[in-house]
């Protein structure tokens, strides 16, 4: 009386079901790769924010009367100018300097991507003109590209 008939219902053939698993393992195969170079990309992109937001940070450093001379800057130097970067350096902290035209420049290894991102005597300009991969994680004077 209470028994329900399953007429013409059909649940997944196992044939079925290994064509949805297979079609998933090739989704992953292609989207997880893709997801490392996005995390990579994404931690170059902060090492290049935070050498910016220094040197912003010595550009109102010396509007407020501060000297940068040969020795340069360190960012506890900056501490007033600068908020905590999510950056680590290695070797110590970055060190902002002048070239010789009078221009702002960073020099200091960036940690925390698979490679390190190095800025050697970088500007503003050097920072933001460098495409990731170009020339490696290289950014500045001694690079090729820049």
């Amino acid at each position: 009386m209470f028994k329900k008939h399953l007429n013409n219902e059909r649940g997944l053939t196992l044939v079925e079901l290994l064509a949805v698993i297979v079609i998933l393992g090739i989704i992953a195969a292609v989207a997880v790769p893709a997801i490392g170079n996005i995390i990579e990309n994404s931690k170059v992109d902060g090492a290049k924010a935070d050498a910016i937001a220094m040197l912003n940070a010595a550009k109102l450093y010396e509007l407020d009367g501060g000297t940068i001379d040969s020795d340069g800057v360190t960012s506890s130097e900056l501490s007033n100018y600068l908020e905590t970067a999510g950056t680590e350096w290695e070797t110590g902290e970055p060190v902002v300097t002048k070239d010789s035209s009078g221009t702002l420049v960073i020099t200091g290894t960036a940690t925390g991507a698979s490679q390190n991102v190095e800025f050697t005597n970088a500007s503003i300009a050097d920072i933001n003109n460098h495409k990731s991969g170009k020339d490696g994680y290289s950014i500045g004077a001694a690079s090729s590209g820049s």
